[in-house]
């Protein structure tokens, strides 16, 4: 080699040696930086939050240091705090989960944890309590993780999970097929320099599929526009998104279960109860095509018609052979599951509810195999004790499925459900021997309010609008229909603000001329297109008048919603349907 040439390969060695310093140098000093500095970075192998900032603030009261919360998504509003120092003898325990565990929308005094702070009052009057509710609105089990993460900090003596509603609610892809880089973004997913810059406004806007806030829920306008337009999720109907869904609830789960077994604290987990009975599936997919659709159709319509005219044995048999045709159909199940419950076959009906949830394209309940997880996983920890709440419901509602005798709408519990909850935590506690003992069974004292009554969730009205709006945005025609009279027939109707009061009027009026229409229609099998095409009209009106933002958010995302969309971009417009919103891939 001549010494020209050998000196340009040195020049270019040297310069790519410097090149790669002036790299890795400023990239380990970031990483240096933001280890010292003790940031929390998420370390959620499936989805990047970035840089995790507390949940809670540093206030002082009576002179003492409180940590209070400070996040508008753990009810802020409610003015949970504790001291930082826990008070010698104290036990504190920590709920957390979303709105169900929340115990939303009754008011704070009327949810799980305080009936259970009470209960362990008077069973341990010797001891302090603290029952720290710190669930938050509308959060999937990878939030909540975040939450449970801080909270170990606190000196917990117990935590409580109770998590699974919505874990197909904000919209985000996951990568199913395996990609030339993946060693190298397992290798920079240890660098919390890395992750800082990957969850940050930068990184949102390159990645976007899998990049969320830690502080904010992404998509709460999106998630009810689907419910509205009635639009499959990719997120439910794509097997692969579907199993990494389910895949990602179950790292969260077992990652909570690990880190408190490390720190020796003891965690009681339970499976989620849902409204199986009287809460209908948001979304159908017919999955039927040609000659086989006609049939299962006819099927279809001809049992949903026998069981207006009461003709039990003719709506299960239609029913049944629908459910042979399109197995996948959501509503055709659910419907299934009334016929077998009129004709008395109970244990049949439950599981025709419990698969008519599991097969809605649009979920939000927790599906079957999020509590197969939990009953699984907990037994593979001796700091564990699971509760299978699902069980305790369905025995409460014996002989048929949970319904609105035990919830306000589909996932959130009624006062009945919420004792229900508060006992069997209560029981397990005591059982444990996590106290000492005690022969004090769960006790509750309603409490008395200014008028001298104990709380009654059907005369709240301010729980019974928001339960009517949540019927209107997921098409539960016969309960928009139910509320509203119950609103409407209170003594308090006439104290609602003008809009309310409008909205539950319209709603009552509207939605009864829509269950009038849909049973004569199924009474006579025939579609009366003329009239249901006036009611979507006026039916798109009230939607409209009703949900902020509605038609401005519409616009923004287009039919297709994007890159970050999660929903199925064949839709149609949203149009009067039998059946819960059936919907037919293009």
């Amino acid at each position: 080699m001549s010494p020209d040439r050998s000196r340009r390969v040195k020049s270019v060695f040297f310069g790519a040696i410097l090149s790669l310093l002036l790299l890795i140098v400023p990239l380990l000093a970031l990483e240096g930086l933001v280890r010292a500095i003790g940031w929390q970075i998420s370390d959620d192998p499936y989805i990047h939050f970035g840089r995790v900032t507390s949940f809670f603030e540093n206030e002082v009261f009576d002179g003492v240091e409180h940590k209070e919360v400070k996040s508008r998504d753990l009810y802020r509003e409610r003015e949970v705090s504790f001291p930082n120092k826990k008070v010698t003898g104290t036990f504190r325990i920590f709920c957390i989960g979303s709105s169900a565990s929340a115990g939303w929308p009754h008011p704070k005094e009327e949810i799980y944890s305080e009936y259970l702070e009470t209960a362990l009052e008077l069973a341990y009057p010797r001891r302090d309590f603290e029952v720290l509710n710190v669930s938050a609105d509308a959060y999937a089990a990878y939030r909540n993780r975040l939450i449970f993460l801080e909270i170990l900090a606190f000196q917990p003596d117990l935590i409580v999970v109770y998590t699974g509603n919505n874990e197909f609610l904000e919209p985000r892809r996951y990568s199913t097929r395996p990609r030339w880089y993946d060693p190298l973004a397992a290798l920079a997913k240890r660098s919390r320099a890395y992750e800082l810059i990957r969850g940050s406004p930068l990184g949102f806007r390159w990645f976007p599929e899998n990049t969320l806030s830690a502080q904010s829920r992404e998509g709460i306008a999106y998630e009810q526009w689907t419910k509205i337009e009635e639009l499959p999720l990719v997120l439910r109907t794509d097997p692969e998104q579907l199993e990494k869904v389910v895949e990602h609830y179950e790292f969260s789960i077992t990652s909570m279960l690990k880190v408190a077994k490390d720190k020796g604290i003891p965690v009681i987990l339970l499976t989620v109860p849902t409204n199986l009975r009287d809460w209908q599936p948001n979304v159908s997919v017919v999955s039927a095509q040609g000659e086989q659709e006609k049939a299962w159709k006819k099927n279809y319509l001809a049992g949903r018609g026998a069981l207006l005219r009461t003709d039990v044995k003719l709506a299960v048999e239609a029913l049944t052979q629908a459910v042979s045709l399109d197995k996948g159909h959501a509503a055709t199940h659910y419907y299934l599951g009334r016929a077998l419950e009129a004709d008395g076959r109970t244990d049949e009906a439950y599981a025709s509810y419990d698969r008519a949830r599991d097969l809605d394209a649009n979920p939000f309940r927790a599906i079957s195999r999020f509590n197969e997880i939990i009953r699984r996983i907990g037994k593979s920890f001796d700091n564990v004790k699971v509760v299978d709440m699902e069980a305790h419901f369905r025995a409460a509602s014996h002989p048929h499925a949970p319904g609105f005798d035990l919830f306000v709408d589909y996932v959130h519990p009624s006062k009945k459900g919420n004792l229900i909850v508060a006992k069997n935590v209560y029981d397990t506690i005591v059982a444990g021997g996590l106290l000492g003992p005690t022969s004090a069974p769960f006790q509750h004292v309603p409490k008395i309010n200014e008028y001298g009554m104990t709380y009654d969730e059907t005369k709240d009205l301010g729980l019974q609008k928001t339960v009517l709006q949540l019927a209107m945005m997921m098409h539960q025609n016969e309960t928009v229909v139910s509320v509203a009279e119950r609103i409407l027939a209170s003594p308090g109707f006439k104290s609602l603000a003008e809009f309310d009061a409008d909205t539950v009027t319209d709603a009552d009026e509207l939605f009864r001329a829509v269950v009038e229409l849909e049973r004569r229609e199924l009474l006579a099998g025939t579609v009366l297109q003329e009239e249901k095409d006036k009611l979507t009209s006026r039916l798109n009106v009230l939607y409209r008048d009703t949900f902020e933002d509605y038609l401005k958010f519409r616009g923004q995302r287009g039919r297709s919603g994007g890159r970050r969309s999660g929903f199925c971009a064949e839709c149609g417009s949203r149009t009067l349907s039998l059946g819960g919103g059936s919907f037919r891939p293009g």
